[in-house]
């Protein structure tokens, strides 16, 4: 996910996967608070993609990208 400003982007990651795990069903918007600022931006399914990078080690999943046990 990235960060929409004006300017720049900047990635916030949502959870870690694989290169062939299918999306959770995101039917509708979502909200994602920034670690860094604490402010709420919505995306639509259409915003999630794959990114490689390592997550930091305080890393929690999003909700709805968690896995089901």
């Amino acid at each position: 996910m990235f960060e929409r400003t004006s300017f720049m982007a900047i990635a916030s990651p949502l959870a870690e996967t694989d290169a062939v795990a299918s999306l959770p069903p995101l039917q509708d918007h979502f909200m994602v608070r920034c670690d860094k600022c604490g402010k709420e931006y919505r995306y639509e399914p259409s915003d999630v993609f794959r990114y490689e990078q390592r997550p930091p080690d305080s890393f929690t999943p999003h909700p709805l990208f968690e896995e089901e046990q």
